[in-house]
This record gives C-alpha cells, sequence and structure tokens, in this order.
C-alpha cells in the first residue's frame, strides 16, 4: 500500500450525509413586532414608508421599519399606494424582502453585519454574499452551489479527504431522466446515492459524475489514484479517469474501483495517453444501485513522467 495515502485516517461510519437545511430566524406571531408608530426621538432621523405584509402602511422612522423588515414583515416602498408585498418564500434564503423601487436607498441588515442589496445577498440571516453574475445578479445557496464565471452551478470548492494537484471547484452533474444525488458527508468525503433511471451497462456511468477541473495530464506521465470507502449494501463499481472537457470527451486514463460493505482503500496506478492542458478528474457512479457508496478519502498523484505504459502499469 502507498505510504503517501496513510496520511488519511481510516474512518468508520462516514455513511451519514449532510441534509443542508436553511431556517429563518424570524417569528410568526406579531406580538415580537415593533410598534406602528414612530417613537417620540425619532423626529431627526430619516423617515420612510413602511408597508407590511397585511398591506397596513405607515410614514415612520427608518430604524423602526428596518426593525419589521428584519422581521420579514414588512417593506421600505416609494409611497403607500405601491401593492402589499408578496408572503415570504423559501427562495429568499432567510433575507429581508425588498421591493425593486427600495434597492439601493441604503443598506439592510444581515445579523450582526449590512449589506447592500444591489450587489450583495444575505444568506440564512447571518452571512453576506455577492451577488453572482455582479449588480442585480443571481443568489445561490452557498453550502451546495458555486459561482463561476458569473453562472451558478452545483458543487464545492473543496471536500474534506480528498487531494488532487487541481485547486478547482468539484461539481457534479445528474443526466436528465436519472434520479440520485451526491452530497457531503457528515464528516468528510462525499456520498452517492442509490440511482433510478440509468441502467446497469457500464456505457451509463457518466450518467452521474463528480469531476474536478484544470487537472494538467502530459504523454508519458504515471498518475496513483486511491481511495478509501464503504458501501451501505452490496457492491458498489466506481469509474475515475481524466478525460477531454467537452468537445469529443476523449479518456486519457481510466478504471474501476468496486466497494463493499466492509471499509477498504483500493489504489491503481495508471498511465495518461494524451496531453491536455485542461483535463478533467472525474468519479462516476451512474448504475441503477440500492445502496448508497461513501467515498472518506481520495488521493491523486502525479508518480513519474517521461515513463512508459508498461513501466505505469508494472506497478500495480
Amino acid at each position: 500500500m502507498k505510504v503517501a495515502f496513510s496520511k488519511f485516517l481510516i474512518v468508520a461510519g462516514l455513511l451519514l450525509a449532510i441534509t443542508f437545511t436553511l431556517s429563518c430566524s424570524s417569528d410568526e406571531g406579531e406580538s415580537n413586532l415593533p410598534p406602528l408608530t414612530p417613537s417620540s426621538d425619532s423626529s431627526a432621523e430619516q423617515k420612510v414608508f413602511c408597508k407590511q405584509n397585511s398591506g397596513a402602511c405607515l410614514e415612520m422612522s427608518l430604524s423602526t421599519c428596518m426593525e419589521l423588515v428584519s422581521a420579514g414583515a414588512a417593506q421600505i416602498v416609494s409611497n403607500c399606494n405601491e401593492p402589499p408585498p408578496l408572503p415570504y418564500s423559501s427562495s429568499q434564503q432567510g433575507q429581508p424582502s425588498i421591493s425593486s423601487s427600495s434597492q439601493g436607498t441604503g443598506r439592510l441588515p444581515c445579523g450582526s453585519s449590512d449589506y447592500n442589496p444591489i450587489s450583495q445577498f444575505c444568506y440564512n440571516n447571518t452571512t453576506v454574499y455577492a451577488l453572482c453574475g455582479g449588480n442585480n445578479g443571481a443568489e445561490y445557496n452557498p453550502t451546495t452551489q458555486l459561482c463561476q464565471n458569473n453562472a451558478v452551478v452545483n458543487g464545492w470548492r473543496d471536500i474534506s479527504g480528498f487531494e488532487t494537484p487541481s485547486t478547482a471547484a468539484w461539481t457534479w452533474f445528474n443526466e436528465a431522466g436519472v434520479t440520485a444525488s451526491i452530497t457531503k458527508s457528515n464528516l468528510q468525503g462525499v456520498e452517492f446515492s442509490a440511482v433510478s433511471g440509468s441502467s446497469t451497462n457500464n456505457a451509463d456511468m457518466w450518467k452521474v459524475q463528480l469531476a474536478q477541473k484544470n487537472h494538467n495530464i502530459k504523454v508519458g506521465d504515471c498518475y496513483y489514484v486511491g481511495m478509501q470507502g464503504r458501501t451501505t449494501t452490496g457492491t458498489r463499481t466506481l469509474n475515475f479517469g481524466f478525460q477531454e472537457d467537452g468537445g469529443s470527451y476523449d479518456n486519457y486514463g481510466a478504471d474501476d474501483f468496486t466497494f463493499s460493505t466492509t471499509l477498504s482503500i483500493i489504489e491503481k496506478y495508471f498511465y495518461i495517453s494524451k496531453a491536455d492542458q485542461n483535463a478533467v478528474f472525474y468519479l462516476n457512479s451512474g448504475l441503477n444501485s440500492s445502496g448508497v457508496l461513501a467515498i472518506s478519502a481520495l488521493l491523486v498523484e502525479k508518480e513519474y513522467s517521461n515513463t512508459t505504459q508498461s513501466l505505469c502499469e508494472s506497478l500495480n
């Protein structure tokens, strides 16, 4: 067994997936909301029109109205003739609701901080993120999505226990009609869920894929891949390798690992047959299966350069 791979702790019990949930900290009852009339010492403050979700609208101090906005119970509007705000929806991800006419009038609270709603959004009432695509761009769920090239994609910036030569984010793909999921496990690594809508044919492996771009590979490179994993039931095969990012999706070296319910480390040396400065390293697990495959550690390293295929594969 390769000594370098021992840097990963063999951790059992990695089969629980994180279920990422979004929570809203505001109370539904009205008893905790501030009064609708401005306080007597607020006369020097900026005044705004504050419209509640119920439709009631009054001119009051900015600070008083912002308490209502933070509670998700009102919006700042340009005048009281605007229609009442839409009900709160989960897509707002816990941030106060504001109308388009009020954007740019000032910063809004986000937990103990504040933010500019034109260029930023408040996630879960705790953390400020930049909108994806710049001003008036898109919001996204930072626990399961990334903003890459001004577009929102599914993926993670890092996976605990995964080490490769590339620092690019990990993204996942599900073919249309295939029901599956790839999630971070609660301790480290990832889990590939059971799949339906695919088949047991190896040609369908690519229909559920975890991938990382920006690998610079060359002809004559000899790579080592080691994985630690187990299944919840039966066996499950994981296909891995390097391929072209687009075009004809040429493969530059690939192999399969089959895991069982026993936690194990599987290792492989494989030869690179074609150069590519932006190759994709992929993990495919798109075959129908009744079990979950948890990969708790992954190590990808270039071991040798300018070698031969026979020499590289003799290391297995």
